[in-house]
């Protein structure tokens, strides 16, 4: 066991150290956030040509929907807005913190949406 003095010592340590990797995480997320902000859409569509009903047999179906033109993402009892990505009919949405995934919009022969692929699945419009 260690002496009181050099447990305090090391509790001491760690607790600096854990304070500056959560300085180094805000830092990352606030960058990301920047760089995410500024991004612009790349929609051959207006936005509103991307939202409705899709389906996925295995996995559900999300309610796209615009929100004080805000594009919105609901599967279940997650919800979360959509952000530009650098493709072209490209959305980033954020369902889970910290883990953003980009939702691929599929346009048919009439240049309208059809379905989108999320995380490897396709949801076709209902």
């Amino acid at each position: 066991m260690k002496p009181p003095e050099k447990a305090n010592f090391q509790f001491e340590k760690d607790v600096a150290a854990l304070g500056q990797w959560r300085e180094k995480i805000q830092r990352r997320v606030i960058a990301n956030a920047k760089k995410f902000n500024e991004r612009t859409w790349q929609l051959s569509l207006p936005k509103q040509n991307y939202t409705g009903h899709f389906i996925n047999p295995l996995y559900g179906e999300f309610t796209v929907s615009t929100i004080d033109h805000e594009i919105m993402f609901d599967i279940g009892n997650l919800s979360a807005k959509a952000t530009p990505c650098l493709e072209q009919d490209t959305m980033r949405v954020e369902l889970v913190a910290d883990n953003g995934r980009a939702i691929e919009y599929n346009l048919g022969t009439k240049n309208e949406v059809s379905s989108f692929t999320y995380d490897g699945k396709v949801f076709r419009r209902d």
